[in-house]
């Protein structure tokens, strides 16, 4: 049981022309600069924090106008917290609604472990193929990049290679 947990992760060997050949109903393609190029579950604890911060602002303004000089007109501070603090929430809101759901989405295709050494990778190294495509039928993912320039080569190896957490696949070359 414990080889099966700690074993390194199988690549099959896969190669395409084009990425219409992974649009079918065994898989699933998703963009993946959204999923992978920023940390989701560091942008949703953020905005919570921030969203907190704000609705204790709009319980009690006082907290708010103090960080800002007294000179300002009564009518201004009015506009400015409606425009920093009320018409802020919904946006706050609708980021952690949005970031939340993505999340929700590629965890349930990868496991969350796997998530965060990818977007660990992808920070450090700046390099990120265009799309994540999942097999329904295998049950795996993998990404698919379709020119080899030197952030994607340098990502890829990190990935596939050395930490071997999943399959690239170049279009246009077959191996």
């Amino acid at each position: 049981m414990l080889g099966k947990i700690f074993r390194k992760k199988e690549m099959k060997q896969r190669s395409a022309s084009s990425i219409d050949e992974f649009r079918t109903d065994d898989y699933r393609v998703l963009l993946a600069s959204p999923y992978f190029s920023n940390d989701l579950e560091g942008d949703i604890r953020w905005h919570k924090r921030y969203l907190k911060r704000l609705m204790r602002y709009q319980k009690d303004p006082d907290k708010f106008h103090r960080q800002f000089p007294s000179e300002i007109s009564e009518q201004d501070k009015g506009r400015h917290f409606k425009e920093q603090v009320i018409d802020s929430i919904p946006f706050h809101q609708k980021i952690i609604e949005e970031n939340g759901s993505r999340l929700n989405a590629i965890t349930s295709m990868m496991p969350r472990k796997d998530y965060k050494r990818l977007v660990s990778i992808t920070m450090r190294n700046n390099g990120l193929p265009e799309y994540f495509v999942y097999s329904k039928f295998e049950d795996d993912y993998f990404f698919v990049a379709s020119g080899s320039d030197q952030e994607n080569m340098g990502w890829s190896s990190l990935v596939k290679d050395k930490c071997r957490i999943c399959d690239i696949v170049f279009l246009g070359r077959y191996v």
